[in-house]
């Protein structure tokens, strides 16, 4: 909702307003640059944003190609490589990992990188301060209470260790 209403201000500019316009579109460009995204990728985040699909299914939407086509193997592997890649940024990942077909669909990272393209929008960040504070602390506090063998030091990693784990787990559902 909230792009939309950028869409529809930057429709609206008139005469005056037109240098702020160009502006705001120029700072949006240059955000889809930091993305780092060849056009193939791009569209296959754009098949993507409409649903989880196939690799079969994407060649079949960007290329128009069906497997009995002769160009099919060529862009089935550009689509496999971009899709590759894709996932190794995050923006990706399989829905199933079982069975014969598997779905691909964007990650919830995927949709707020995606998204941190508008103007004013915050870049966001997997790992945060607090969390690399909390695994060195945690793995410190386990040197420690191994050194030590002191059961409050253990009780305290064990605690520490529980939050890193809640913090981990909380890190995975976002890229996967």
């Amino acid at each position: 909702m909230r792009r939309l209403n950028r869409l529809d201000r930057l429709d609206s500019l008139d005469g005056n307003d037109s240098l702020e316009g160009l502006e705001v579109f120029a700072r949006t460009v240059r955000s889809f640059a930091h993305l780092n995204l060849s056009p193939i990728q791009a569209r296959v985040l754009r098949e993507l944003l409409d649903g989880d699909r196939t690799v079969a299914e994407l060649v079949l939407s960007i290329y128009n190609l069906d497997y009995k086509d002769d160009e099919y193997r060529t862009h089935q592997s550009r689509v496999r490589r971009a899709i590759k890649k894709l996932e190794s940024s995050g923006f990706v990942s399989k829905k199933k990992l079982l069975g014969r077909e598997k779905p691909y669909g964007i990650t919830v990272y995927g949709a707020e990188r995606i998204a941190s393209i508008i103007p004013d929008t915050t870049q966001p960040v997997l790992l945060t301060r607090w969390d690399y504070a909390l695994y060195a602390v945690t793995t410190g506090m386990g040197a420690v209470a191994w050194l030590a063998l002191s059961p409050i030091l253990v009780n305290l990693f064990s605690l520490l260790l529980g939050m890193s784990l809640i913090r981990s787990i909380y890190l995975l559902k976002r890229v996967i």
